[in-house]
């Protein structure tokens, strides 16, 4: 974070974005080309997708002896999930209005943390970076899959133009679920760091102070003692920056959460049943397929999204990543797993001990916005976090297990 204004181009290069930034405070409009390659791509995506369906004949046939959820889970792979990325790039782009102001707050933010103790560089998560892999060969897979059809088909003469419309639907749609990912976690990152920036310089020596019922002026920095004036200050900043914190949160949280909770709606059926195929499958014919795939791809998506909204809210870090200061704290028996968020909170009530920081009210400011939890609530039917994750794998297990028994029962009728 070193007061850089969001960098806005690999979204106008998925046609996510028909904004550029104009000014060094974030200040945005609308540009010319990215608009125009926007509304391109959505026009050739959605008529991509009708002519897959309304033009090009079906060569059916094949499949017949399945039964009839293996069907209906195939309908709902290929037309439910080419349906849910059109109408994620559709709610993307009408959500494209806040966006601008989610420019603006993160760029404001990012200044607000270098004028306060630069945090240590941190990096995506393990659940992020899973994505990440599951994404990159999900796609590889599928365009694959696509362009073997599309040469077979013309070296034998056959109807290629299907094959063909789901390659450049496929290049032109898929963008949108890693584009949203990646900006939603790149942001929860952000945040993150901007609440270890307000921890102040040399904060170990002032919490040895305090237990020491030291009386000399506090050691803010190497090089001179702290000043009650510039005490005031950095605690006024800190306070600021942990309510602009909720600000950027609020605006992400207006921008991308429809197109978060549409991934979540669409997420559920689609886990259902690509997890029942790959069963069923797997029953049958002893291999495994593109079902899996899918089924990894939105198993991360699941963990990317709401673990990087658990680690904002409880911020959960390796005690060996943490300050000296902890080091001995812990037993041998202890999780080695804390919460720093709330850990924060607690070094700044301590520092309120301390003579020179008593007098400030500011120091109880910024530990109790430590201190207020976070909530990351897309509309009225989710919290994302490590609850959703629970919710979902419950009710993905509860068809599953109805999906199945329908399969049975159609086959010992059969």
């Amino acid at each position: 974070m070193a007061g850089e204004v969001m960098d806005l181009t690999w979204l106008q290069v998925m046609g996510l974005c028909p904004y550029v930034v104009v000014s060094s405070e974030g200040a945005c409009r609308v540009g010319w080309v990215p608009a125009a390659w926007c509304v391109v791509r959505l026009v050739v995506v959605v008529a991509a997708q009708l002519a897959i369906y309304l033009v090009v004949p079906e060569t059916g046939g094949k499949g017949s002896e399945d039964s009839i959820a293996t069907k209906m889970g195939n309908v709902m792979l290929r037309v439910g999930s080419q349906t849910a990325f059109t109408a994620a790039s559709v709610v993307l782009l009408l959500c494209s209005p806040r966006l601008p102001r989610l420019v603006q707050e993160l760029t404001a933010l990012r200044r607000m943390a270098a004028t306060l103790s630069p945090p240590p560089p941190l990096g995506h998560n393990v659940f992020t970076l899973s994505f990440v892999w599951a994404s990159a060969v999900y796609f590889l897979y599928s365009l694959f899959n696509f362009s073997a059809r599309f040469i077979q088909a013309v070296a034998s003469g056959g109807w290629w133009l299907t094959s063909l419309l789901d390659v450049v639907f496929w290049v032109l749609s898929y963008a949108s679920l890693p584009g949203v990912v990646l900006l939603l976690s790149g942001v929860l990152l952000e945040l993150q760091a901007a609440t270890r920036a307000v921890l102040p310089p040399l904060w170990e020596e002032l919490l040895d102070e305090v237990r020491a019922e030291g009386t000399q002026s506090l050691p803010w920095c190497a090089a001179a003692p702290l000043k009650t004036p510039a005490l005031a200050l950095y605690l006024r900043r800190a306070h600021i920056m942990l309510l602009q914190t909720e600000e950027v949160l609020a605006c992400v949280v207006q921008y991308l959460g429809r197109v978060v909770l549409l991934w979540l709606v669409c997420g559920l059926p689609f886990f259902t049943f690509s997890v029942y195929l790959l069963l069923v499958r797997l029953g049958k014919e002893g291999k495994i397929d593109y079902n899996l795939s899918l089924t990894v791809l939105i198993l991360t998506t699941l963990m990317a999204v709401n673990m990087g909204v658990e680690h904002l809210m409880k911020e959960v870090r390796r005690r060996e990543l943490l300050p000296g200061l902890l080091q001995g704290t812990l037993g041998s028996g202890e999780d080695p797993w804390v919460i720093t968020r709330h850990w924060c909170a607690g070094v700044f009530r301590r520092l309120a001990l301390h003579p020179e920081v008593a007098p400030l009210p500011v120091a109880g400011n910024v530990a109790a916005a430590l201190e207020r939890p976070l909530q990351v609530r897309i509309t009225l039917l989710f919290n994302l976090g490590g609850g959703c994750i629970t919710a979902v794998c419950s009710l993905v297990l509860s068809y599953l297990v109805i999906a199945l028994q329908f399969s049975s029962d159609d086959g010992s009728c059969g």
